[in-house]
């Protein structure tokens, strides 16, 4: 049903995200409930828009309109350039952090692995700087995509564990060990990092000889990843 540019489609709950608006996060539950309550009382304001057949900006607005019982309203995407428009609305709408902004440009980088011949191609230090975040900040994100629990993930995503803290625990924890902590909290999470950098720097001591130069040890694989870290 179309309203001048807006429309409704049939079952919006079956519809999935562009993978490029995948490349910022969801809200939380509490700003999704938030969000939700406001649509309800105010009105949905702004359209998701869609691209393919899927929703290219407005997960959480899609989101919340389902959640708040709210017929959820649409439009077409009309621009040329989706993936440069899904960066400027973000950055322009929402307050992402430094370890948000990291794990996206740390995101676009992967996805231009397996871009499509018609889509643009992004490394790490064109990402990093779209983002505004160093390249050294990209990489230790790359790390927590890869080695992270989907747990950990969203936390750095969400802003709820900052990055450095993510990059430290998941180079030595288990996935299970990892999603134990983030349940445990922030608190525990950067604890747990705290711990283990303090070993890695406390084994470093026990190997450097009296002139502060580093003796040819074969480390043990234990500390190895802790020691990268350093």
């Amino acid at each position: 049903t179309r309203m001048g540019r807006r429309m409704q489609v049939e079952k919006p709950e079956l519809l999935v995200a562009h993978r490029f608006a995948e490349v910022f996060p969801m809200f939380t539950p509490d700003e999704l409930r938030q969000m939700a309550e406001d649509i309800r009382r105010n009105g949905q304001k702004e359209s998701i828009k869609l691209h393919e057949g899927k929703v290219l900006d407005g997960r959480n607005r899609l989101k919340a309109c389902l959640l708040g019982k709210v017929v959820p309203l649409f439009e077409e995407y009309d621009g040329r350039d989706p993936l440069g428009d899904v960066i400027s609305w973000n950055l322009k709408r929402r307050h992402l952090n430094e370890s948000s902004r990291a794990m996206a440009a740390a995101s676009l980088a992967a996805m231009s692995e397996t871009a499509k011949a018609d889509e643009p191609k992004l490394t790490m230090e064109v990402a990093a700087k779209l983002m505004n975040v160093g390249v050294s900040t990209v990489k230790a994100a790359k790390e927590v995509l890869a080695k992270g629990d989907d747990s950990m993930i969203q936390a750095v995503n969400t802003g709820t564990v900052r990055l450095g803290a993510a990059q430290q625990v998941v180079r030595s924890e288990t996935k299970a060990a990892q999603k134990k902590l983030v349940h445990s909290g922030a608190k525990a999470v950067v604890a747990r990092a705290a711990d283990l950098r303090k070993s890695a720097n406390e084994f470093k001591e026990e190997v450097t000889d009296a002139h502060g130069e580093m003796q040819p040890l074969a480390l043990p694989a234990a500390f190895a990843p802790l020691l990268e870290r350093a």
